[in-house]
């Protein structure tokens, strides 16, 4: 360290610590949500639903303003109720339109906890693919500086 400034070294191993707790991070969430979606699919029930709103959150924190949108599902319930829940899955674009007919999976002990079928599911797997991928890069970001650049 010279000056207070950390040398090219130690920079590097920062950066590689960092990378590595985002990307473990990153496959963790993914794990999980796989985890939680194919659980519902195994053990949940399954329902005819409808998309009857979508929820957009918008991040005002980017330059564009990006938004996320989550649908929000009414489906039957095994004793006829109809129950309405937003989905804690979202995604920009929309992993479904207002007025779409989607299949559910729902814990009957908690109809909140569900899952729709289809590629909106496609978020665990994406999540843990990135971090996969910037794990990667922090095993062998070095080797590769060194060998080619």
């Amino acid at each position: 360290m010279r000056n207070g400034i950390p040398d090219f070294g130690t920079m590097v191993t920062m950066i590689r610590v960092v990378a590595a707790v985002v990307g473990a991070a990153f496959v963790l969430m993914g794990w999980s949500a796989m985890r939680r979606a194919r659980a519902l699919r195994r053990d949940g029930v399954r329902a005819s639903g409808q998309v009857v709103a979508l929820d957009v959150d918008h991040d005002w924190s980017m330059d564009r303003g990006a938004s996320v949108s989550y649908p929000v599902v009414e489906f039957a319930l095994r004793d006829g109720r109809i129950h309405r829940a937003r989905s804690d899955v979202g995604s920009s674009p929309a992993p479904a339109r207002e007025g779409d007919q989607v299949t559910v999976y729902y814990d009957p002990a908690d109809p909140d906890r569900f899952t729709l079928d289809g590629p909106g599911n496609a978020i665990g797997p994406l999540l843990a693919a990135v971090g996969a991928l910037v794990l990667l890069g922090a095993a062998i970001g070095p080797w590769l500086l060194t060998a080619f650049g």
